[in-house]
């Protein structure tokens, strides 16, 4: 991940928050980060299952 794209991402959840920026935002394609798309992964399907959980869709 370069320095642009890490202020980037910075800049987003500081405005937008996790969810927003990593749940409804963008799936950064444009980020060849390995470990960095492992992370995002992982907080997209926690965030999917807790959401099923508790018994919420904020998709619909």
């Amino acid at each position: 991940m370069t320095e642009e794209q890490k202020e980037m991402l910075v800049n987003l959840v500081e405005n937008e928050g996790m969810e927003q920026t990593f749940i409804m935002y963008s799936d950064f394609k444009e980020i060849e980060d390995e470990e960095f798309h492992t992370l995002r992964k992982a907080y997209e399907d926690a965030h999917q299952k807790l959401e099923a959980f508790i018994g919420v869709d904020s998709r619909s």
